[in-house]
């Protein structure tokens, strides 16, 4: 599995970007993909004829039982539509998942929310996290799931990185924003690759919360690597 090396685009600096709002995926949808715009993704998203057939042909749900025990879903979600893509994929693949949660719960207030996230990306902070469970340690591939905060991964998955030795092991990064910028999304990608344990595989990431388009990135990325 190849490693995957990232230039990151110059942009202008967080702290001045206070104009924009949050970019964590929130929107007031029950989970709909009205919103979504294929010409706002890299070229190799766009592509999803027949998507469906494909992912069908792959027969996602029998992959093999030793993969199977060496993969798990991780995902952190703040509006809900990280969790449903990391239980879309925990179901499709029949895979364990864990939840990544801050010990002091973010604001439910969106705007005391937005400000939390400003705070800790200006800042690099590492949020103490709930609980940072052993059984991390016996997988080898984890599925990473979260949406953009403020630019950026949110920093709760710094602090889960960093709470692990990932060396030698595989992130498979699922990752969704309210705006889908291409720079957000190597920023985000950087920021994994910086906090990750030397020695960790960063895989090829999915870039959406459309089912077609994770369905295509499992037909063409997850599975073929049981072969």
């Amino acid at each position: 599995m190849r490693k995957l090396l990232l230039t990151l685009l110059a942009s202008s600096p967080i702290a001045n970007a206070t104009s924009q709002l949050i970019s964590c995926g929130t929107d007031n949808s029950t989970g709909s993909n009205s919103d979504f715009n294929l010409d706002d993704l890299p070229p190799e998203y766009k592509d999803t004829t027949n998507v469906e057939d494909r992912a069908q042909d792959a027969n996602m749900k029998q992959i093999g039982e030793d993969l199977r025990s060496k993969t798990i879903v991780v995902y952190f979600s703040g509006s809900g539509n990280s969790e449903r893509s990391a239980t879309y994929l925990a179901e499709q693949l029949n895979l364990p998942i864990f939840r990544i949660e801050r010990k002091v719960d973010y604001p439910s207030n969106y705007s005391e929310l937005s400000e939390q996230a400003r705070v800790e990306a200006v800042n690099n902070q590492r949020p103490e996290l709930k609980e940072t469970p052993d059984f991390i340690n016996n997988y080898e591939h984890i599925l990473l799931g979260f949406p953009v905060w403020w630019h950026v991964a949110p920093m709760v998955i710094g602090s889960f990185l960093e709470a692990y030795n990932f060396s030698g092991k595989h992130i498979h990064p699922f990752i969704q924003s309210s705006a889908y910028y291409r720079g957000h999304l190597l920023r985000s990608l950087k920021y994994l690759e910086d906090n990750s344990s030397q020695g960790t595989i960063i895989e090829k990431e999915v870039y959406s919360r459309n089912n077609l388009v994770i369905n295509k990135w499992i037909n063409d990325f997850f599975i073929p690597f049981d072969k």
